[in-house]
């Protein structure tokens, strides 16, 4: 699926948000041979000012030093916001030999209870975030200034993808009007050098959604995997956010888009802080082979589904692990 690289390409997204048409073709079909060959890549210029998003960094930072108890006021797994809030160290479990180290912090589009239909209500994707009381300028650094940006960011990555496919530019729009999103981030204490369990940061794993994007602390920790099994570091480059294609999107595409397999191993002596966006689209979209990619010769590989179905599916694996 993917091919030997050893590096990440960077790729300069500016002439697509602002540039003419044969620049945003330019663009995208960078972005296309991105995925096709690596599944991950760095976007610069996108749009995002970089005091955003280090806004946030900082108020991850003071999240995770906080008192553990003071923490656990968000502690996952109430009933109205299941999915949302704080999970301790050694809690999530992506290598179903052993736990992560690392805790996190998670949330999701905020929509009221009572602005969801009855259908909605029984779906994981929505519902009001939790947050610590006295710490507004933590929601707003995280929802108010970085998820909402990001958000935006998506759809026009959206229509990068669509003209990559040799699709309408605005293909994906009607299929994410209202999408399945979670924000989570992270914080990953040193790997004892000495461990000598099979214990890291993060797992080897593939992410489940469209795609995600992470902006993350001036630590190198994230690792990459090519065909020939070499784990490649996706250092951290300075107003750089790092992409990667995920599962439902390479189903869609009939595995023309790469979703890449990736860990996360710190090694140094500080913490490594990282914020991702895993963006899906709405639970109800039918992810069926898109036309661009499949012909008489390369027929489509998967029966439809529908992506919340897909997605959940996957993410309830995880948490029986």
């Amino acid at each position: 699926m993917t091919t030997d690289f050893n590096q990440i390409p960077v790729i300069d997204f500016g002439p697509f948000l602002n540039g003419t048409l044969e620049e945003k073709t330019q663009v995208a079909e960078e972005i296309g041979d991105a995925c096709r060959h690596v599944g991950f890549f760095y976007l610069k210029n996108y749009g995002i000012a970089p005091e955003v998003t280090q806004d946030a960094l900082n108020q991850v930072r003071q999240f995770f030093s906080l008192p553990l108890e003071k923490k656990k006021e968000t502690l996952v797994g109430s009933p109205e916001t299941e999915a949302r809030g704080y999970t301790p160290m050694f809690e999530q479990k992506l290598d179903e030999n052993t736990p992560d180290i690392k805790e996190s912090f998670h949330i999701g589009l905020d929509l009221p209870l009572d602005k969801l239909n009855e259908t909605e209500k029984t779906l994981k994707c929505y519902g009001p975030n939790l947050w610590i009381k006295d710490m507004p300028e933590f929601r707003k650094a995280l929802y108010d200034g970085y998820f909402l940006a990001v958000l935006q960011l998506c759809e026009r990555l959206l229509q990068a993808f669509a003209l990559a496919l040799h699709l309408p530019e605005h293909y994906f729009a009607p299929l994410t009007e209202k999408p399945m999103v979670e924000f989570s981030v992270y914080r990953y204490p040193p790997q004892p050098r000495d461990n000598n369990s099979n214990m890291i940061g993060c797992g080897e794993h593939t992410d489940y959604g469209c795609f995600s994007l992470l902006s993350q602390s001036d630590v190198t920790a994230l690792q990459v995997k090519n065909k020939k099994g070499e784990w490649i570091d996706a250092r951290p480059i300075e107003n750089t956010i790092v992409i990667n294609i995920a599962d439902t999107m390479q189903r869609w595409t009939n595995d023309v888009f790469v979703s890449t397999i990736h860990r996360v191993i710190n090694r140094n002596n500080v913490d490594r802080y990282s914020m991702a966006f895993f963006f899906g689209p709405n639970p109800f979209a039918s992810v069926e082979c898109l036309s661009t990619c499949c012909n008489s010769t390369n027929p489509a590989k998967y029966e439809p589904v529908l992506a919340g179905e897909y997605i959940m599916g996957k993410i309830e694996k995880i948490i029986k692990k």
